[in-house]
């Protein structure tokens, strides 16, 4: 009995001591944890950013701009359009696509940013643009805005940078960024800057809303694609939001540009086609007699072109042929699906009972509204987009920032890495596919 006890005392001792030993362990590694949570929070946002530069360096090389090459005036018409204005002229010397033909004449109807930066490069560059300008312009910026935009309003590095993925790698962004790296289109450059544009006007809107800041985003947007001028309607809410003070001052610092925004546009229909509120776009048609041009016969805008349009935004499905052991894919010309593209997206339905009681998100849901109604009413549906749907860019970026926080929470997160990985695979090896 005395030597049972003495054995159990000494497993008790034992015990004891592995207890203790554990104990220490874990409070050891508690505060390493602890220490190192606090050394490296400031930087958490760094390494969240190198890690969607490495991701993008992994994914984008071989589509980026490539060879040295220039967009000439016969490539974009916003360029013809600024060798015009250095020769003293409005009328264009070369005859672009979607050019407004108008008694013998050819005017360009895409709105004013490019020719503008184009005026600036010409001197240097009088043959054209070079591509290194447009990557410049296009590409740089926008990883580190969309993912300072991520981090603003997910304030995780993970999230961020799925946030930045899914929309420079997993929306229409991609192949119309890829385009207008490649080609200079007319139409790819100012859907892709529209987006700097939008980008540094959600950044302001979800931060300390300076208010001018804001308005000089939306500048860059509304002289690449005019319709964004609603998003006015956010920003003038969020500046009645603050206080009366800060309001008069912030107001007052925005309304210049504000007011250049919409004059300078103006100015130019004026100047082209005699009436401020003429883009001249109906006379780009004048003479053509494709399907689009027959489709806008009819008017620019109606309510006849809203099934089709509603089909090419919702459905739009490539489909597969095998011939020769190779499998080719043939996409819709007209467009592809949003929703099953992007199925992040579904996350404005899904998370509606989250987001809606944010009111600064409630209200970029009109603007977005507005856009999309005036999508489904026009003539055309972005022709030619072969599996994307470049229309889209003019709200996807506000959709990913209203949904952005709620998208990455809980058993939600896992769900939204495996709808990013899904869009970033479909436009990397599918839409790319030829």
């Amino acid at each position: 009995m005395v030597m049972s006890a003495d054995r159990n005392s000494g497993y008790v001792a034992r015990s004891g001591g592995l207890i203790r030993i554990k104990r220490l362990a874990n409070q050891a590694k508690s505060s390493l944890r602890s220490d190192l949570t606090r050394v490296l929070r400031p930087y958490a946002g760094w390494w969240g950013l190198v890690l969607l530069l490495v991701l993008l360096g992994w994914l984008a090389p071989p589509y980026i701009s490539g060879e040295p090459r220039l967009v000439t005036p016969s490539d974009n018409a916003n360029v013809a359009e600024a060798a015009a204005w250095r020769n003293g002229r409005l009328d264009l010397s070369v005859t672009p696509r979607d050019g407004a033909a108008m008694q013998g004449r050819y005017y360009n109807v895409f709105p004013p940013l490019w020719t503008v930066v184009s005026y600036a490069v010409l001197p240097l560059s009088p043959q054209g643009v070079p591509n290194r300008v447009v990557e410049a312009m296009l590409w740089w910026p926008a990883p580190f805005l969309v993912y300072l935009l991520g981090w603003r309003l997910t304030r995780q590095p993970v999230p961020a940078v799925a946030m930045s993925a899914a929309l420079l790698l997993g929306t229409s962004y991609y192949p119309v960024l890829l385009a207008a790296l490649r080609y200079g289109f007319v139409w790819h450059c100012n859907h892709a800057l529209s987006q700097i544009g939008l980008l540094i006007f959600l950044l302001d809107y979800f931060g300390r809303r300076r208010i001018w800041m804001g308005a000089i985003g939306l500048l860059i947007a509304v002289w690449s694609r005019p319709l964004t001028v609603v998003y006015f309607a956010a920003l003038a809410w969020a500046a009645l939001d603050l206080p009366p003070d800060v309001r008069r001052r912030r107001i007052a610092l925005a309304m210049p540009v504000v007011v250049l925004t919409l004059a300078v546009p103006l100015i130019l229909n004026t100047l082209k086609f005699g009436n401020p509120f003429d883009s001249g776009y109906e006379y780009i048609y004048i003479g053509r007699t494709d399907f689009i041009a027959e489709r806008a016969a009819h008017g620019l805008f109606g309510l006849r072109f809203v099934p089709d349009n509603i089909e090419h935004m919702t459905l739009g499905f490539p489909w597969f042929e095998r011939r020769e052991a190779v499998t080719r894919v043939h996409h819709d010309p007209f467009g592809a699906g949003l929703w099953w593209t992007s199925p992040l997206l579904l996350y404005v339905i899904v998370a509606a009972p989250a987001w809606w009681r944010d009111r600064a998100r409630r209200r970029l849901l009109v603007p977005v509204a507005c856009i999309v109604a005036a999508h489904l009413l026009y003539h055309n549906t972005g022709w030619l987009q072969p599996g994307y749907n470049r229309f889209s860019l003019d709200y996807i970026v506000v959709l990913l920032a209203v949904i952005a926080p709620f998208a990455f929470i809980g058993v939600y997160r896992w769900v939204s890495f495996g709808l990013i990985a899904w869009s970033v695979w479909y436009f990397q090896w599918i839409t790319l596919a030829r």
